[in-house]
């Protein structure tokens, strides 16, 4: 079995790159990890960070970003046992938490892995990639053309990230990303399908699809970072298992230090300054 904290780092290493295709900037500083985006400001976050005493400095550093560029980063705090002091303080400041990520591992040499023979992954070629952006677009309900570009520069700038089209019984009609950077694992990103295929029935099958493609990059390990709302999600501490097929390796909670963005870098530094 291999070392949750060294398959941790490579998961990283393989969303950075990803990251910093669409546009993201990170900076790795001894306390956290900050990543910022001047165009969308829902991927400034603060994660990462070493040790409960060093959150005060993650608040400092949010409050710089969020003057710098007039809108809140979303600090992310472990859920480990030696952080339950820093959630309790957080919460007794006004900081609001909003979501749960988790980083999860899944070996893609499970034997209980099915053949789909009646669903597969196509490998999007520049031809086609206006109609994986269309999908994605579609499923997800964003605007259409939003993202057109930075979907354009990804697919342009970074050989590591593979766009696939997602075609349950032979017709297309999801999107999903494999980023591979050749340390054994591969990230998986931008998975979109329509509602009615949204079942865990379909997962499942998308889930032995995906383990086989990774499987075939020579990778041993299938990585995914997943979002949710706290009301959604089962509180799971860092480096539990959620079952024989998967690792949990990370959990976090996201907390938003203020509303509004006009004012947020004064009231964040407030936040800040309270945290002794």
């Amino acid at each position: 079995m291999d070392d949750p904290n060294d398959l941790l780092l490579k998961a990283r290493e393989t969303s950075e790159v990803w990251l910093r295709a669409w546009g993201c900037q990170i900076r790795h500083l001894d306390f956290c990890t900050l990543i910022r985006h001047s165009e969308s400001p829902d991927y400034n976050a603060i994660y990462d960070i070493a040790s409960p005493s060093a959150v005060a400095a993650a608040l400092r550093l949010a409050a710089e970003v969020a003057s710098d560029m007039g809108s809140q980063p979303t600090l992310f705090i472990p859920n480990s046992p030696e952080f339950a002091a820093a959630h309790q303080r957080l919460a007794a400041l006004g900081c609001s938490a909003a979501a749960r990520s988790e980083t999860i591992a899944v070996s893609v040499e499970l034997p209980s892995v099915a053949s789909e023979p009646n669903f597969r992954l196509k490998p999007v070629v520049a031809a086609a990639l206006d109609r994986w952006i269309d999908f994605y677009e579609t499923n997800s309900a964003h605007a259409p053309g939003s993202d057109r570009h930075r979907w354009t520069q990804v697919f342009e700038s970074e050989p590591g990230v593979q766009f696939l089209l997602i075609e349950p019984g032979g017709e297309a009609c999801g999107t999903a990303q494999i980023t591979d950077v050749g340390n054994g694992c591969c990230g998986v990103y931008s998975v979109s399908m329509p509602v009615r295929l949204r079942g865990l029935r379909f997962l499942k099958r998308l889930r032995n699809v995906l383990t086989s493609y990774a499987r075939a990059r020579n990778c041993a390990w299938l990585t995914f970072d997943r979002l949710r709302p706290l009301s959604r999600v089962k509180r799971i501490a860092s480096g539990e298992s959620a079952g024989s097929s998967r690792q949990i390796l990370s959990s976090e909670t996201g907390y938003v230090l203020s509303a509004g963005s006009t004012s947020g870098g004064i009231r964040s530094r407030a936040v800040a300054n309270r945290y002794r």
